[in-house]
């Protein structure tokens, strides 16, 4: 059998940036879109301008920030702070497991009219400035 590279090699500055969630803020995709396909990880670079508020949110997959440049606040769902600066590292370990269909259930059940789906529910908030 003869094996065959899956390596991708791209410059992240030849990439374009989208907006993001927010107002101020504005994301890359680096990894898990159309163009640069995975099977298990999404890498996205997000950037936020100076008083950008962002309400984060829980996944069933999960994730790990990782701050470049700049200082914020992260503010966990329990109300304790933490001072975020470059270097700083956040992960968010999995509320359920990737794959498990656990998103296809809630969209099933709140396809009902009498269930109200929470679909992704607020959990962190962080302000940078």
């Amino acid at each position: 059998m003869k094996l065959k590279s899956t390596l991708r090699v791209y410059n992240e500055a030849e990439l374009p940036a989208g907006p993001g969630v927010v107002k101020g803020q504005s994301q890359k995709q680096l990894a898990g879109d159309p163009k640069h396909s995975t099977e298990r990880i999404t890498v996205r670079l997000a950037s936020f301008e100076p008083g950008t508020h962002e309400h984060l949110h829980w996944h069933l997959i999960e994730v790990f920030y990782y701050v470049m440049s700049g200082k914020g606040v992260l503010k966990d769902v329990e109300g304790k702070t933490y001072e975020m600066a470059p270097g700083s590292v956040i992960y968010a370990p999995a509320v359920g497991m990737p794959r498990s269909g656990s998103t296809l259930l809630e969209q099933i059940l709140s396809s009902h009219p009498e269930v109200q789906g929470l679909g992704e529910t607020l959990a962190l908030s962080r302000t940078f400035r």
